[in-house]
């Protein structure tokens, strides 16, 4: 009934306590290591993961950029055309009244010289009258 126990030596005491610190500190290593590693394995994971974001955006920024730039391109040529088609307008309207004032002066000036011809044609006239009345 009762039960045997053997006496315990304090060497056998001692040595019994030292291999259970052994084994906690191997234990503690281990863990550590395990530890270790998995925050390594989970840095290195979410180093990955943060390079592909990195990388999904830049190459989201680009196809925007690139997507602007086309935008912008065909804006300009747009406006360009614009420019060119306005700048003929207005070419084109300024020969139209440039033509037209030349017309207008050539016609003055026939008019003018049709009154001078008229003026000499009857100051020679009149000078002649005179010589006749002379």
């Amino acid at each position: 009934r009762d039960a045997v126990v053997e006496p315990t030596t304090d060497r056998a005491l001692a040595a019994r306590v030292q291999e259970l610190h052994r084994r906690l500190d191997a234990v503690t290593e281990a863990t550590g290591k395990t530890v270790d590693q998995r925050v390594s394995q989970a840095r290195d994971q979410l180093s990955g993961e943060v390079a592909s974001k990195v990388q999904d955006l830049t190459a989201l920024v680009r196809d925007r950029l690139a997507g602007a730039a086309r935008s912008l391109d065909t804006h300009l040529a747009e406006v360009n055309d614009r420019l060119g088609a306005t700048s003929r307008d207005l070419r084109t309207h300024v020969e139209a009244r440039l033509d037209a004032g030349w017309a207008k002066l050539e016609e003055q000036g026939g008019e003018v010289v049709a009154r001078a011809e008229r003026a000499a044609q009857q100051a020679v006239a009149s000078a002649q009258q005179a010589q006749q009345t002379a």
